[in-house]
């Protein structure tokens, strides 16, 4: 989005919106296809699971899943905050809006930009 000199980011609300994903999508599909495949291997029950489906499928949630946790660990540790702490916040920060403006740089001459934090303040033309 472009508004005059400035450019509006949208990466927390990307980063909350994957967030969302994860905790909404991906990790009840990845309960239930466990629960699936592990009541349907079971003799008494007369329920069909296709292994060349299933455990693929189950193996590749797992593994979002830890790829996602990891990336919350490491960035919770750059912080120098609890784990808990980034997976509940994220969520919330969905509504800031960074804004980029460009700034000449003394020294050399050329345009860079410059991030400014703002909340759901903005007014929009």
């Amino acid at each position: 989005m472009r508004s005059g000199d400035a450019v509006a980011g949208m990466e927390e609300y990307l980063n909350a919106r994957a967030h969302l994903d994860v905790v909404l999508r991906s990790f009840p599909q990845a309960v239930f296809q466990s629960f699936v495949y592990v009541l349907g291997s079971s003799r008494g029950t007369r329920i069909y699971v296709d292994e060349r489906i299933f455990v693929p499928s189950i193996a590749f949630s797992m593994f979002s899943l830890c790829v996602y946790l990891g990336t919350m660990l490491r960035e919770a540790l750059q912080r120098g905050e609890n784990v808990l702490l980034v997976f509940w916040r994220r969520p919330r920060k969905m509504r800031t809006i960074t804004l980029y403006t460009r700034v000449l740089d003394a020294r050399e001459g050329e345009e860079m930009l410059e991030a400014e934090k703002g909340d759901d303040a903005f007014e929009y033309a």
